[in-house]
């Protein structure tokens, strides 16, 4: 069943496709992997410093904003990844994951906006 997500017999590589020259090719793969870098550090980051993150988020929001982040870096990394193995079918099921978790990071941070002006006054 899941063969089928990550079957790439249908779909040709990245740079095979379009009109790519290699400078392209080098500044799309080193940005996407520069940006998934930082988003990994940004997760890792918030997940290991606990105190001040304690300070900022409850545990909840903590856990959804490191999904997000998470979520955010993995997509970024096919872009990388595409060059190589084109599973546009898992990436296109991993782009709604993100988009979902990305809605949802919205919304609790929405709703801890509104408990803590709540609080507040």
């Amino acid at each position: 069943m899941f063969d089928f997500f990550f079957d790439y017999t249908q779909f040709v590589c990245r740079d095979h496709c379009g009109n790519w020259n290699e400078a392209m090719v080098l500044v799309y793969k080193l940005a996407n992997l520069a940006v998934a870098g930082a988003y990994l550090v940004l997760a890792s980051t918030f997940c290991f410093s606990v105190t001040w993150m304690n300070l900022l988020f409850d545990h909840r929001l903590r856990r959804i904003f490191i999904s997000f982040v998470l979520c955010c870096a993995v997509g970024h990394l096919e872009g990388y990844v595409a060059f190589y193995w084109p599973a546009y079918h898992f990436f296109a099921v991993w782009q709604v994951i993100t988009a979902t978790v990305s809605w949802g990071c919205v919304y609790a941070l929405v709703t801890y906006k509104q408990k803590a002006k709540g609080t507040i006054q």
